[in-house]
């Protein structure tokens, strides 16, 4: 009987492991599909967000000088994030825009 309980418990035991690794892989790829895409195939896009002067500086296609440099350290964020900076993020549109601003500045 004892030999039951055990058996009772390591299954009941795996059956939460695997429960908690379902919602931890469900909740990374719903914050995945909550941002915009990094990389775009071509130049299609409306702003490129890169590193300027330590801070974020907002540029339109085309243009060596920002549009507006953020008040926004890069040194603040994440390796990750410090690294797409200085190879510069394409943004797609407004929204895409408005949703890395958040990100960043959270």
């Amino acid at each position: 009987m004892r030999e039951k309980s055990r058996i009772l418990l390591w299954i009941l035991l795996g059956a939460a492991a695997a429960a908690l690794l379902a919602i931890g892989i469900i909740l990374f790829c719903a914050n995945q599909a909550a941002l915009p895409s990094q990389r775009s195939g071509g130049e299609d896009y409306a702003y490129l967000l890169r590193e300027t002067d330590g801070k974020i500086g907002l540029y339109l296609p085309g243009e060596e000088e920002p549009r507006q440099v953020l008040d926004i350290f890069t040194y603040t964020l994440p390796d990750y994030d410090q690294q797409q900076l200085e190879e510069g993020i394409p943004v797609a549109n407004d929204e895409d825009l408005q949703k890395y601003l958040e990100e960043f500045d959270s």
